[in-house]
């Protein structure tokens, strides 16, 4: 099924929630590039409803699907697309809610990795990494 055709039937809070399904199955199938693009969907569909913490949530996991899941893209995100993401990630889940909280903590971790991913800043260091990932299991 195209995303356009996707798109359509994702309207609303059931839409939004049959995306994030879409995006765990493409996942499982390891299509990075589909996971990206679901949680993308599964972010607009959550912001159009009113719920900005699940769309940040979202967009928080396709960040991290961006630096955990980056073998499995056909064309992996540019460091400044996923920078970008995580930043409207961070504006969306500032309402206190703790999960997404956590989602942009963990995906903060992730896009920060020292460990050498492949599309990772590597002035970071190895201590700026343990601390945002520290932050991420607070």
């Amino acid at each position: 099924m195209t995303m356009g055709r996707l798109r359509q039937f994702a309207d609303g809070a059931a839409g939004a929630a049959a995306l994030r399904q879409a995006a765990g199955v493409a996942g499982c199938r390891r299509v990075g590039d589909d996971m990206f693009r679901l949680h993308h969907a599964a972010a607009e569909a959550a912001r159009q409803t009113g719920d900005t913490s699940g769309a940040g949530r979202d967009l928080a996991a396709a960040a991290t699907v961006a630096y955990r899941f980056s073998s499995a893209f056909t064309r992996i995100p540019a460091v400044d697309e996923v920078t970008a993401v995580l930043a409207r990630a961070r504006e969306l889940s500032g309402d206190g809610d703790l999960a997404a909280e956590a989602a942009v903590a963990l995906a903060e971790a992730a896009v920060a990795d020292a460990y050498g991913a492949v599309q990772a800043d590597q002035d970071n260091t190895v201590e700026e990494t343990v601390a945002l990932a520290e932050r991420a299991v607070e």
